[in-house]
């Protein structure tokens, strides 16, 4: 954040100036918006007037963040599994268990890599997670025979 705001940020002096630094910058705006959140949010703290940093906060142009609402067609479905099959094993778990259960990338990277058994149960195997980020809980994690046995088959982390 630090490094946007030195790169792109002289003195603000109004919201002209936060538009005019926003519109100047064509790669990484999202990351120096984010940036101008948390210097005003730091203002705040500091004591500067609540109106004129809520007047700043107004004019930085809105960014997308968080939501990806993109649905691949059953045709892109077919072709990732088509290239997985050349991947290396550890993707092809990884990938298999993120469909399969449903949690972040980042968890399922967690599990595979600390990986110590699971239970049959049902047709389905369950491994106890107990990771917790931010808003997202993931308990437990349920997935199918074939990704059990991929995940068992990985040796590299």
């Amino acid at each position: 954040m630090l490094r946007y705001l030195s790169r792109y940020v002289g003195e603000i002096g109004g919201p002209s100036d936060v538009i005019d630094v926003c519109s100047n910058v064509q790669r990484g705006r999202r990351h120096l918006v984010l940036a101008l959140r948390v210097l005003f949010n730091f203002y705040e703290a500091m004591g500067v007037d609540r109106e004129f940093l809520q007047a700043l906060r107004d004019a930085l142009p809105k960014v997308k963040c968080g939501i990806d609402l993109k649905i691949p067609s059953e045709s892109e479905i077919i072709e990732s599994l088509r290239r997985l099959i050349r991947a290396p094993l550890k993707y092809q778990a990884l990938y298999n268990l993120l469909l399969d259960s449903g949690l972040r990338l980042i968890e399922a990277i967690r599990m595979i890599n600390s990986f110590d058994g699971a239970e049959s149960v049902n047709g389905f195997y369950r491994c106890a997670l107990a990771m917790f980020r931010g808003e997202k809980q993931a308990y437990y994690c349920h997935f199918t025979e074939a990704t059990y046995r991929l995940i068992l088959k990985v040796d590299e982390k």
